[in-house]
């Protein structure tokens, strides 16, 4: 061999490296936007069964009845907040990985 070989990768491996990697980060984030609507739409929810109390006031509804739904959307609720919990932990966790790829690391105090 005639010198040091060189073992950068091509600039097109690197530009389709960061479309990934940008397009990954805004994918997570989608998620994680997704996961808070969700949880805010399930609080709309029970404030709908403030209203399906109200219904047991007017005889509409039996109490069992409103007890029944409010302990299925509560459990509904739980579960969704739980599961976004967890999937935003680990979004942000691979963000922050995405970020150290392209941060360098005075970033760090011009960002934070």
């Amino acid at each position: 061999m005639d010198g040091p070989v060189d073992m950068t990768p091509p600039s097109h491996t690197l530009d389709a490296r960061k479309t990934f990697l940008l397009k990954l980060y805004d994918q997570l984030y989608n998620s994680i936007n997704r996961y808070y609507t969700i949880v805010w739409q399930t609080f709309a929810v029970i404030l709908g069964l403030l209203g399906a109390l109200d219904l047991v006031a007017k005889r509409f509804l039996s109490l069992s009845e409103a007890a029944i739904l409010a302990v299925l959307i509560c459990t509904w609720m739980i579960a969704h907040t739980l599961d976004a919990a967890l999937w935003m932990n680990r979004n942000m966790a691979i963000i922050t990985n995405i970020e150290r790829q392209f941060l360098e690391s005075r970033d760090m105090e011009n960002i934070h």
